[in-house]
């Protein structure tokens, strides 16, 4: 009998049969502390650890996607390892998906590439996995063939409407009937529906009783980094007669317990292709990261020193040499300029009436605050424009937005959220005949005193750690703020 056994329970979970000092070496390595949980309030008053469990010591119960993570345990660890047969990988040749997608009869145009092929069989031969798909790699089209070749009762989940309508023109330029096949759910559509595929914004999904969820046999999640989201998980662990689980994402963050509950509510993640090798293959445009240290006088960074992190984010935000830098900066460059803040009244705003006076180029203001069909009429009117410069929060331009003759992206205000960083570097690498190169010029702040590091310098080494590990080209250059 092997050490640990996993047992089938259900499309939502299983559960670890093993002794109780196995299980609880389990127990632990499923353990983590949630990013921030310090802020938190329940942490602070004490009535909460700040850890999450992903294994329930009581009832050995786990996330049904984790199961080839415990695998991985075991072959670590040295424990013998088996599983319910529920579990096997189906039986899916490429020869047999070959023919299959070719009798779907894509367009030309659409022709599939080997990742994508290899991305669809791993999927269908799984029953369960997140891949990762980087922009311009092709991932409507990976879902479209995924749900044609299961041809089951499918719900797609997607953040926003626009990426509604987005997949569900997709799926047409592929050939698909989609007025007769296709649902979009929003808002006060109606809810059920004879169609084969429905769409929906996970604001929708999330309303729905829990008989909606029962007609489901495939779910796919898209922009699956959202996923450890409580609404999504509630969406997700609703869908207990779903056993084919895919989820989607341009990338995903480093830490553990974020990438586990992805893991687990899907499957394991892969990556087929990544953006280099699409850059290298010219599907993307070239990149060059310019990323630009200011170094901040000396009787500024003792202070600045001391100060806690919002104090520092608001210093920058407000700080006017490092504005009229930015200001600078953009009417410097030529093509269509995306100037980035996640500060809309302190800094997006500030930054755009700077430089809207000074200029006869285009410039358009995008944010939350904005009319969405104002937002919608300023993506599609630069798409048509050359020598724009938009202004955006950067939840604006975030999951979805397709400008491909983008050509700078400027990041004014940190994060280390690889997530977010890629989305944005994405917005730009959509190739286009009149762009040779995208540019992205990363803003960071040296306000470090004496060995202490700043607060958001420590957020700009994350992110060129991120450009390392995607092998970008990068070159820092230092800027004496005096």
């Amino acid at each position: 009998m092997s050490d640990i056994y996993i047992e089938h329970i259900g499309n939502v979970y299983c559960k670890v049969n093993c002794d109780t000092g196995i299980l609880q070496e389990l127990v632990d390595h499923f353990t983590f502390f949630v990013p921030g949980y310090k802020y938190n309030p329940k942490f602070k008053s004490g009535f909460w650890d700040g850890k999450i469990r992903l294994l329930n010591y009581r009832t050995r119960v786990i996330y049904r996607g984790l199961h080839k993570a415990i695998q991985a345990f075991c072959e670590k660890s040295g424990y013998s390892y088996s599983q319910d047969p529920q579990f096997d990988e189906t039986e899916f040749s490429l020869i047999e998906m070959d023919k299959a997608i070719k009798d779907l009869g894509i367009p030309e145009e659409y022709e599939d590439r080997d990742y994508q092929m290899k991305a669809v069989a791993y999927c269908i031969r799984n029953r369960a996995a997140v891949i990762v798909s980087p922009t311009a790699s092709g991932k409507s089209l990976i879902i479209y063939m995924i749900t044609r070749l299961l041809n089951k009762k499918t719900l797609v989940i997607v953040p926003t409407l626009n990426l509604i309508h987005q997949l569900f023109n997709d799926f047409k330029e592929y050939g698909y009937e989609v007025e007769n096949h296709v649902h979009k759910l929003y808002q006060d559509q109606e809810a059920y529906t004879a169609k084969n595929i429905t769409v929906s914004t996970w604001h929708t999904a999330v309303k729905m009783p829990k008989e909606w969820f029962d007609q489901f046999e495939v779910v796919i999640g898209d922009e699956a980094h959202n996923c450890k989201a409580k609404s999504l998980i509630h969406i997700l662990t609703s869908l207990t007669n779903c056993p084919w689980r895919f989820g989607f994402t341009g990338s995903l963050n480093d830490d553990d317990s974020n990438r586990l509950v992805i893991e687990g509510l899907f499957g394991r993640v892969k990556q087929f292709v990544t953006t280099k090798q699409l850059i290298d293959a010219g599907t993307l445009s070239k990149l060059k990261i310019k990323a630009i240290v200011l170094k901040h006088p000396e009787e500024v960074r003792k202070v600045i020193s001391k100060a806690t992190y919002q104090d520092e984010i608001d210093w920058i935000i407000n700080n006017n040499r490092r504005n009229v830098f930015i200001k600078n900066l953009v009417l410097s460059l030529d093509g269509n300029t995306l100037i980035l803040s996640s500060r809309i009244e302190k800094h997006l705003l500030p930054l755009h009436a700077m430089v809207s006076k000074l200029t006869d180029r285009p410039v358009h203001l995008v944010h939350g605050g904005v009319d969405a069909e104002d937002r919608e009429h300023v993506r599609n009117i630069v798409k048509t424009q050359n020598n724009a410069i938009i202004f955006a929060s950067a939840q604006c331009f975030s999951e979805g937005v397709n400008i491909p003759s983008l050509k700078n992206i400027v990041f004014t205000t940190p994060t280390k959220s690889r997530i977010k960083i890629m989305q944005a570097i994405g917005r730009t690498l959509r190739y286009h005949k009149d762009k040779e190169e995208a540019v992205v010029f990363d803003i960071a702040d040296d306000l470090s005193w004496k060995s202490k590091q700043n607060h958001t310098i420590k957020h700009y080494i994350s992110r060129v750690s991120y450009y390392a590990q995607e092998n970008f080209v990068y070159k820092q250059y230092n800027i004496d703020m005096k």
